[in-house]
């Protein structure tokens, strides 16, 4: 059966990796550049990352423990504002090094209908707003089934961006463009390509011991797929609070836990060299 893989970019946004982010993670131009050179070998491309609204309950002006950041009303928000500084970016879109090296023959947004939903009953933004915010158009399934895709941007609001919630929990709309339904890219690519191709999602993101393991793990357990992370293209998360004294302990917790339940780990070199084969 063919091969068909998918580069799974978790929270590559410009207010979690780039230096002037407003919840800078301390990413490396390095880590950015082993990222990028992957990108143009990969089948499709899915950036999922973080996406709130300014309301967010989340955030420290709204009585949370987070900083801003991306944030889905950026462009018209002065930093200054909310006592950052006028260079300060809290943007949700992925690092530029990374975009620029995807090859974005057809692109769309998939946005599960949970994330709308981050405040209470009414949405948090409404679908106009996020394709502003990305400047891309959000696709139905029917659009992503019908059509070969090479890039999707997927907002999430959890750690794990294949977290789901009970339709029976959400609020009924009739809001154009919020889907009915509550489904994730992964459903969707799950669904397209399951039967007919091996589906290897390469895992890349940040941070190693937050978001990349939880949607990397939550991967390999509910779809059962082939889950390769790659060494490198990471950041890890260590200091006070976090339970890990340095980025040695972070990998190495992280590659134990996800060896456990069948996760693979390979260089670029190693992921480029089988990418290649097939040709």
């Amino acid at each position: 059966m063919e091969k068909f893989y998918v580069g799974v970019n978790i929270d590559w946004s410009k207010s979690f990796v780039d230096p002037n982010g407003s919840f800078y993670c301390g990413t490396t131009g390095d880590q950015k550049s082993l990222v990028s050179k992957l990108m143009p070998h990969l089948d499709l491309v899915v950036n999922t990352t973080d996406f709130h609204s300014i309301t967010s309950k989340e955030f420290s002006i709204n009585g949370g423990m987070w900083p801003l950041h991306n944030i889905a009303e950026f462009r018209d928000i002065n930093p200054l504002d909310y006592n950052l500084d006028k260079d300060s970016t809290i943007s949700p879109e992925q690092t530029q090094v990374i975009e620029n090296a995807i090859n974005k023959t057809k692109t769309g947004i998939v946005i599960p209908r949970h994330v709308y939903f981050q405040g209470g009953d009414e949405p948090s933004f409404t679908p106009d707003l996020v394709e502003r915010a990305f400047q891309q158009k959000i696709i139905t399934p029917e659009e992503f089934m019908n059509e070969d895709y090479t890039y999707i941007i997927s907002p999430k609001m959890h750690f794990d961006a294949t977290t789901i919630i009970s339709p029976y929990f959400l609020p009924k709309t009739n809001i154009e463009k919020i889907p009915n339904e509550e489904f994730t890219i992964f459903d969707l690519i799950d669904k397209k390509y399951g039967k007919s191709k091996e589906i290897v999602y390469i895992g890349t993101g940040v941070v190693d011991n937050i978001c990349r393991h939880y949607t990397t793990t939550g991967l390999r357990q509910k779809y059962g797929r082939r889950v390769v992370n790659i060494f490198g293209a990471t950041t890890e998360l260590y200091g006070v609070g976090l339970g890990f004294e340095n980025k040695n302990q972070v990998r190495e917790s992280c590659e134990r836990i996800q060896k456990d339940i069948g996760i693979e780990h390979k260089t670029l070199e190693e992921m480029l060299f089988e990418i290649n084969v097939r040709k």
